[in-house]
């Protein structure tokens, strides 16, 4: 995931994903949609998929791989226990599961397997 998270209020952080990633985002048509996965320091964070305002009242390692459809995307997380992703020391990285290496080429910046 892209340093430096973008504060969005209360605990949510913002990450900036690769343009050719949107296509696997969650959007209000399928809100379920994305297989992406954060990690923070090697533990899957538990909640994905969650809505922005839960993510940002909330938390507490809630996440969400979203695209709006008028061109802005991105991953909108927490971290696990609602520190700064900043300053907390902790490693962040997304994963797309089941992705071969091809495809992960064709999102661009996003590294293979646990590669980070």
């Amino acid at each position: 995931m892209v340093r430096t998270f973008h504060h969005h209020g209360g605990h949510a952080y913002v990450s900036s994903i690769p343009k050719a990633a949107r296509k696997l985002a969650d959007r209000k048509d399928a809100p379920n949609n994305s297989p992406v996965i954060i990690y923070e320091d090697g533990k899957p964070l538990p909640h994905p998929h969650s809505l922005t305002k839960d993510i940002i009242t909330f938390g507490s390692g809630r996440f969400t791989h979203w695209d709006d459809g008028g061109g802005g995307s991105g991953v909108v997380f927490s971290s696990s226990d609602n520190s700064d992703p900043n300053k907390n020391g902790r490693e962040y990285w997304a994963v797309v599961p089941g992705a071969t290496k091809e495809e992960l080429r064709e999102l661009g910046s996003w590294s293979t397997s646990a590669q980070r």
